[in-house]
């Protein structure tokens, strides 16, 4: 799968405040989800080629991934405009993501997700679609743990109505951390919970990240 582009990002209005930020990211899944189904519908259409549907693919996955970045950054204070460094992140995650959606595209091109009588099964193209959403969270997270400062202490809280797998309940016991010290971020998909993680990070002051 080509990864070419570049300049992936339209700059966002500069924001300010909490509300704005969270705004801002709680504005991501649906696009991103959206983005991806279109892309993924149009490949299963013949619409598009493959290389075509990645290359669209990755570009909605980095520029949606940056964006986290900048909204996880600036919740924590770091008000600085859009620019390269959210870029870069993206990129780091978008490149660690487009193996997904390669599969995804494959199984496309296997006839996966054709029904019996020939049709598209939109359904569950949607859905798995969906499934990218969750990783914008744990962007988010860590930008915004990353961004605060050196001697912050943060605790891992586990999610008030999930059943926890068996790693998340010892990271919030062997907290409190520092924000150099977090293994891994709620939403990264680096637990066995992977995208259902209900967790947060929230600072020993009561600021919360995502």
């Amino acid at each position: 799968m080509k990864t070419k582009r570049t300049n992936a990002s339209e700059q966002p209005e500069p924001l300010s405040t909490e509300a704005e930020f969270r705004a801002h990211f709680a504005s991501l899944p649906s696009t991103l989800q959206e983005r991806l189904r279109e892309t993924a519908l149009q490949r299963a259409r013949d619409e598009l080629t493959l290389e075509a549907a990645g290359e669209a693919g990755f570009d909605a996955l980095l520029e949606s991934h940056a964006q986290a970045a900048y909204a996880g950054r600036g919740l924590a204070g770091a008000l600085d405009e859009f620019g390269e460094l959210d870029e870069a992140v993206g990129r780091l995650i978008a490149e660690e993501q487009a193996q997904y959606f390669e599969k995804f595209l494959s199984d496309i091109g296997d006839g996966k997700y054709t029904l019996e009588d020939g049709l598209i099964n939109e359904e569950a193209i949607e859905t798995r679609a969906g499934q990218y959403n969750e990783r914008l969270r744990g962007t988010a997270n860590e930008s915004w743990a990353t961004a605060l400062p050196l001697d912050e202490l943060l605790d891992w809280v586990l999610g008030a109505t999930e059943d926890s797998c068996s790693v998340c309940p010892d990271l919030a016991e062997q907290g409190p951390y520092k924000p150099t010290e977090l293994p891994t971020y709620p939403g990264a998909n680096e637990t066995p919970c992977l995208f259902n993680c209900g967790c947060s990070l929230r600072t020993q002051s009561g600021a919360q990240g995502f």
